[in-house]
């Protein structure tokens, strides 16, 4: 009840002080002023003889007078900027009879808007005078009425405002020629140069606007055409009243080879609607013919192809063409070209798609930056991929012809033995001995086209995409991929959901960088579309596997996705807890590093046998020094015999170790937060049973919480270690 008693009082308020403003504002005159749209910035128009752009209208309402004299002032209000009648200056007398309208506009209104009457602010006089045009924006325009026989300026009718956006009227729109365009010489000569003007909403300049034409020389060749026409003086000028000019045979001869700027000046017979930028068009430049018309530009092309990957294009070499711009793409649909420029009369395709056809075409560059005709259009067709099978040894490198790759890219293909690598991720793209650091995905021809990821370092590639020299290590991924995933308080992050109705043996990213399912018969699936973003792949029995963006796989099993978002009770926390101290005395960090140095020691163990069976050959590049090269690249199982398939197990049952306490050290940090606790209780299975589960299982047995913390280490927290540890390890 008090606030509606309270809204009641501050209407009647509102009211009362609203009612008391209208009274004491009541005056013997009013006056009504108008604004008849489209409006100018340009003062003037408002006074113009039969404008009727500014209107004032005047009532008298004391009818116990027959006549009153009235003399006015005018206020104009916008953009930072105030214009007013001086404090001494009137118009008037105006004669305004009781109940009868008086209206005053145009030409009456003249001294009332002559500058010489007005005071201004934000803006001066002489800034004013030079185009009488305000600054663009919205503004005000206020008349009010004043007792003209009374000394005292005494205010006799309300200020009557106005309002209206002054604005210019916008250049014209350069057509023809097109800006950058290279026309063909005609004999005769014969130009086009046409504009759409952009004021044709106005009336003031619809019919009232002529076009000045302005044409000039690009001297010294190369020149800003900005400075050239602020500094120069133009070779033609034309003054028009369409927007169509045809430069013909009675106009002065244009040079060939020579770049011309052109533009378009709008300019309003009257001087009033005056335009932005003083009417002045964009600027465009054209060329007029080649200096290199009728020289010899016409290309031959041909190409053979190399490997499966690669295609070799020859063509002549002319003078005449500073550059070259090879393009090539498949054959069929609506597949894009895709350039490659060089200086050179030859270029090489790499990294394309085996048993395909391509179309190719080259087209030079001349001197002036313009593009001569385009050669024959050929069509190559790439071999398929040789067949390897498991154990095949790679052809011997021939070093007498190696010529090292100076620049690399991200998506080549390079051949590193029967394998081939796609490059994902450079640390350099530029060596002039062909070494390059980075990352990759090995494809292979046999196992079901399967890819691996690849870091490599300062290994040696060939200009013909070969490796010759280095190591690209696939062995151990280890854990930093996984650490990086299991952030606290995310998840695996992936776009799209996959649910294959049957049971799942594997899932791999084949050659194509397709996804494919191996079912538990053998059958294999692929999976229509992209992988990018990730995508969670479900079968039947429940059973999980993520595709990562960068093509690695991760099985989920049971214990990789969360089992539960339901934060750990304190007992929950407190067994928890006391279990990662557990796992702290039997992973600490002395441990972990003895863990390391044993799994290095093994690493170089299996190293230095794979040397001795591989026999290593030079390859001698020019001014380099000679460098030893395995020809596998890197270590897959089915290439050991022997004793280096036992030292290969070795190697990688210390690494699984390492890695499997180093996970398990990271999770029983003294450091870990509540937030990074329930995160691991998110994922923990003890046994067979969810970690939540479990305790409540053993406190209904009434065990004591070290009792439970016990199991919980050993049979929850150590196999999660392992088998994070496991899933990272791709050659078990």
């Amino acid at each position: 009840m008090k606030v509606k008693i309270y809204i009641q009082l501050l209407i009647l308020f509102l009211f009362y002080r609203v009612g008391d403003k209208l009274y004491a504002q009541t005056y013997p005159v009013t006056i009504t002023t108008q604004l008849t749209p489209p409006f100018t910035g340009y003062l003037p128009d408002y006074s113009a003889a039969g404008m009727e752009k500014l209107r004032v209208l005047l009532l008298f309402n004391d009818f116990t007078k027959p006549a009153y004299n009235i003399k006015l002032k005018i206020k104009i209000s916008g953009q930072g900027i105030n214009i007013e009648s001086k404090s001494y200056y009137f118009e008037g007398p105006y004669t305004i009879e009781p109940g009868v309208p008086l209206q005053i506009s145009g030409s009456d209104l003249g001294a009332l808007l002559n500058s010489n009457n007005l005071d201004f602010s934000g803006i001066s006089q002489s800034q004013y005078e030079q185009r009488k045009v305000l600054p663009e924006g919205f503004y005000s325009v206020c008349i009010t009425a004043y007792d003209y026989n009374n000394p005292n300026n005494i205010k006799v009718s309300n200020e009557s405002c106005a309002y209206g956006m002054m604005i210019l009227s916008d250049p014209p729109y350069l057509n023809l020629p097109g800006c950058g365009a290279s026309l063909n010489i005609i004999n005769p000569q014969q130009i086009t140069f046409n504009w759409t003007p952009i004021n044709m909403a106005s009336p003031n300049s619809a019919n009232q606007t002529d076009y000045v034409l302005e044409l000039f020389e690009v001297r010294p060749a190369g020149q800003n055409p900005n400075n050239i026409v602020q500094t120069l003086p133009p070779i033609f000028t034309e003054t028009l009243t369409t927007t169509t000019f045809n430069y013909g045979i009675t106009e002065s001869p244009l040079i060939m080879g020579m770049e011309y700027v052109w533009r378009v000046r709008a300019v309003d017979q009257s001087g009033r609607d005056l335009f932005k930028n003083q009417g002045y068009s964009q600027i465009c430049t054209f060329t007029w013919g080649s200096q290199y018309t009728g020289a010899n530009l016409n290309i031959n092309l041909a190409g053979v192809p190399v490997t499966h990957r690669q295609i070799k294009c020859t063509w002549d070499s002319l003078n005449v063409y500073d550059n070259y711009k090879l393009e090539f793409k498949k054959v069929g649909g609506t597949n894009n070209w895709f350039p490659l420029s060089t200086t050179n009369s030859r270029a090489k395709i790499t990294s394309l798609e085996p048993n395909t056809d391509y179309n190719v075409h080259v087209s030079g560059q001349l001197p002036d930056g313009s593009w001569g005709p385009q050669s024959n259009e050929i069509t190559i067709h790439t071999p398929a991929a040789p067949v390897y099978n498991c154990g095949d040894m790679p052809m011997p490198l021939n070093a007498q012809n190696f010529k090292p790759l100076i620049q690399a890219g991200n998506f080549q293909i390079w051949d590193i033995g029967q394998f081939e690598v796609l490059v994902t991720s450079l640390e350099n793209f530029q060596s002039p001995t062909g070494q390059y650091s980075g990352k990759g995905n090995v494809m292979m021809g046999f196992a079901g086209g399967a890819s691996f990821p690849v870091t490599f370092t300062n290994v040696t590639v060939s200009s013909d995409m070969m490796v010759v020299a280095g190591r690209m290590d696939v062995r151990g991924r280890g854990i930093d991929n996984w650490l990086s995933q299991q952030n606290v308080g995310s998840q695996y992050v992936y776009d799209d959901s996959y649910v294959f109705n049957g049971c799942i043996d594997s899932v791999f990213v084949n050659s194509n960088n397709q996804i494919s399912i191996v079912d538990c018969n053998g059958n294999i699936t692929t999976i229509p579309g992209s992988y990018d973003g990730g995508i969670l792949i479900q079968d039947a029995n429940g059973n999980q596997w993520i595709v990562n963006s960068d093509g690695t796989v991760t099985p989920v099993g049971g214990t990789t996705l969360p089992l539960t978002a339901i934060p750990l009770t304190a007992d929950e926390l407190d067994i928890l807890k006391k279990a990662l101290g557990i796992i702290k005395n039997q992973y600490s960090n002395s441990i972990v590093n003895a863990l390391k140095q044993q799994m290095q020691t093994k690493s170089q163990d299996l190293d230095s046998y794979i040397n001795t069976q591989f026999q290593p050959y030079n390859v001698g590049a020019s001014g380099s020094t000679t460098t030893d090269v395995e020809y596998m690249g890197f270590v897959y199982d089915n290439t050991l015999t022997g004793q280096g398939v036992q030292k290969n197990k070795d190697y990688k049952q210390k690494e699984f170790e390492y890695n499997a306490a180093r996970i398990l050290n990271v999770f029983s940090r003294e450091e870990n937060t509540t937030a990074e606790y329930n995160f691991i209780g998110k994922y923990l299975t003890v046994g067979t049973k969810a970690y939540k589960t479990f305790v409540a299982e053993e406190k209904a047995k009434n065990r004591t919480h070290n009792d439970i913390a016990s199991d919980v280490a050993q049979l929850g927290i150590k196999p999660l270690g392992e088998a994070a540890a496991k899933r990272k390890m791709k050659f078990d």
